[in-house]
């Protein structure tokens, strides 16, 4: 098994140097996604690229490009993923041991995560390179599949909205999480659950069974569906991380159950985001557990009433994130990329170009120095996310103005604000 590499080890094509670089660039997609986003795009009389293979070519650019800054969070990627993903290989209990700590996620992630430790361990940045390649490849795929879900000319501006949205592009390539992939399995329910239920439980099935947090989000999805439809879609979710575990279980059936134990009592860590700061370093677990409890009760009775209101479904699960993401203690900097897709197919493309400015400085702090083990993020770059997040919130229970969108649009909202 790889020998995990030093906290302390060289990351990625000099990372130190590149920093700058980095930085500069997600300003620079920030400050020209809130520009597409107050004044529009130029509107070609001829288009020699079609709009979605244009935004994507974009999108995977700007993620390739800060993919080769470092090689992610060392923690996460260079230890956990190759740890993890060794176990899977070698037959070893993931739940159990060293790992049993690392493996916070059901099992269906860690078949990547071995099938990339084949790379040796002499060689981490190509490794690093190679498991967090369909982080970002997803995440890119999210632009396109928002043009046509919105569609018209709305549609083009909240795909490059979130094609050059800093968060987006940060959190699968400099942290090198998995959000994204998530994020799109999400989206793609959301638009289709209304039409498919069926479709739409077992894309969001799909998204629990690589990460357990769309969980959060079910209520206004169910609000959303007549008594006679909720049975099948609540099968249909189930499916996809009960077959997740039972295949693993095949193998290793104890260590299965003990996963599916730690995965349903995942404790997740504070960074200072949220309502993190309110509390002491060593403030008792119960009191974090309570607190994230009532979080997402308070964001999944807006989002439900959101929707009885006669708002739209992709309003109502950015508002039941960003409530979660502005109240929860154990908030992680990839949870911020969450509510950009669908801020986004409810049209409300300002408030996303702004959102993704706030947040941006704590994102930069988090991923580019803390998580290289080079100095705490400042706590008021950390403020002024959970503020941005809560101001986000607070400008989508107001009633917006209506906006005719395109015939066939799904799930959108009845505003572009």
């Amino acid at each position: 098994m790889g020998v995990p590499i030093p906290d302390d080890s060289p990351l990625g094509l000099g990372h130190e140097a590149l920093r700058g670089w980095a930085v500069l660039l997600l300003v620079v997609c920030g400050v020209a996604a809130l520009l597409i986003a107050l004044r529009g795009l130029p509107s070609p009389r001829r288009r020699r690229v079609p709009a979605w293979l244009a935004v994507t070519l974009v999108a995977l650019l700007v993620r390739g490009l800060a993919s080769v800054v470092q090689d992610g969070g060392v923690y996460d990627v260079l230890i956990a993923y190759r740890l993890v993903g060794e176990n899977l290989i070698h037959g070893v209990d993931l739940w159990a041991g060293r790992t049993e700590s690392l493996a916070a996620y059901p099992p269906p992630v860690y078949v990547w995560w071995g099938i990339a430790t084949l790379i040796p361990a002499e060689h981490p940045h190509v490794f690093a390179a190679l498991v967090r390649l369909p982080f970002w490849i997803a995440d890119a795929a999210i632009a396109p599949v928002l043009l046509r879900a919105v569609g018209g000319e709305l549609g083009r501006r909240v795909a490059w909205v979130y094609a050059l949205c800093p968060v987006a592009i940060a959190v699968p390539t400099l942290h090198g999480q998995i959000d994204p992939a998530v994020a799109l399995l999400l989206l793609l329910a959301v638009i289709s659950v209304a039409r498919r239920p069926v479709v739409g439980g077992l894309a969001g099935g799909a998204a629990i069974a690589i990460k357990q947090w769309p969980v959060f989000f079910l209520l206004p999805m169910l609000a959303t569906l007549p008594p006679r439809r909720l049975a099948r879609f609540v099968a249909a979710v189930a499916l996809p991380p009960l077959a997740g575990f039972g295949a693993y279980a095949l193998l290793r059936p104890a260590d299965a159950w003990r996963g599916v134990v730690l995965v349903a009592t995942y404790k997740p860590h504070r960074q200072g985001l949220g309502t993190s700061l309110l509390f002491a370093d060593k403030v008792p677990s119960a009191e974090i557990v309570v607190t994230n409890l009532g979080a997402v009760l308070v964001g999944a009775v807006l989002g439900v009433l959101m929707v009885r209101s006669g708002r739209s479904l992709a309003e109502a699960t950015a508002l039941d994130m960003l409530v979660v993401l502005g109240l929860s203690p154990t908030v992680s900097d990839q949870y911020l990329m969450w509510a950009f897709p669908f801020l986004l197919l409810a049209g409300r493309v300002r408030t996303a170009a702004l959102l993704g400015l706030g947040l941006l400085p704590a994102v930069v702090g988090l991923d580019l120095w803390t998580s290289q083990n080079d100095g705490a993020t400042p706590r008021p770059l950390l403020v002024l996310a959970t503020v941005s997040c809560l101001a986000a919130a607070a400008s989508l229970l107001r009633r917006p103005r209506r906006v005719t969108f395109p015939a066939g649009a799904q799930a959108t909202a009845p505003a572009a604000a």
